[in-house]
């Protein structure tokens, strides 16, 4: 079965973006769907150049495009967080609202804890029963 999945990201302010932990082992708030390390560590490709919109879609809505504010980029494994870590390059219709918000976490860091961003990537998945 093939499904759209949207995610929440962790991030931190960076020089030209953000740097996030895109991905981590365990369940996908939301989704019911449970991602093991070792289907992660196969995906890691998969999450180059994947768009990222700020907020999260509300109750029955999709992601919008005037809320897209980047891509993600450079996916690497990190086994500590036993999870994806990415770089958000901000690009779209919401990438002057990224930078300010990434201007702003620079010099209050708890502002990220009200930010979300999402990442819509499509996924085939199989269930066992």
């Amino acid at each position: 079965m093939t499904d759209k999945l949207t995610l929440q990201l962790t991030a931190k302010a960076a020089g030209d973006g953000f740097e996030m932990l895109a991905i981590n082992a365990g369940l996908a708030k939301g989704h019911n769907l449970d991602f093991s390390a070792a289907v992660l560590k196969e995906s890691i490709d998969l999450w180059g150049n994947v768009p990222c919109m700020l907020d999260h879609p509300g109750f029955l809505e999709g992601p919008s495009v005037r809320d897209l504010a980047g891509s993600l980029h450079d996916p690497t494994w990190n086994e500590a967080d036993q999870g994806i870590h990415a770089r958000l390059l901000p690009a779209g219709p919401a990438a002057e609202v990224l930078m300010r918000l990434r201007d702003a976490a620079r010099s209050d860091p708890a502002i990220m804890s009200a930010v979300g961003f999402s990442a819509v990537l499509n996924v085939k998945y199989t269930s066992d029963g």
